[in-house]
Order: structure tokens, then C-alpha cells, then sequence
């Protein structure tokens, strides 16, 4: 799943789009700010550390 933050009271221009919300939650967050800057270095490391965090912690994925 991918999500975006919205500013308040965004509204899509085009027609057909589904903004979902979710309330308090616990989730991992990768913040991309340079996605051309060695993009095959620091996005798969950024996943990679959430993975750690999960198997550290004992989550299990959904079935």
C-alpha cells in the first residue's frame, strides 16, 4: 500500500479518485525527499530497516 499525507481541505481535480483516511495508528514511514539522489542505495536500505523493525518486534503479516 502507498499513501500520501493531504493538506487540509485538498480536493482532487480530476474525477474517479478515492481519498481514504485512517485514524491514530502505529505505521512505518519512508520520506523520499530526493528520489534521484542514489535512489537504488537509499530506498531498498529504507525498506530493508523496516523489515528489521518488524522481524525485531515480532509482527507477523496479514493473511
Amino acid at each position: 500500500m502507498a499513501a500520501y499525507i493531504l493538506p487540509d481541505g485538498f480536493e482532487p481535480k480530476c474525477g474517479g479518485v478515492e481519498i481514504a483516511s485512517q485514524g491514530a495508528a502505529d505505521y512505518a514511514c519512508i520520506t523520499i525527499c530526493d528520489p534521484f539522489s542514489r535512489a537504488f542505495e537509499y530506498i531498498p536500505n529504507a525498506y530493508k530497516k523496516i523489515l528489521e523493525y518488524l522481524n525485531a518486534n515480532l509482527f507477523t503479516p496479514l493473511k
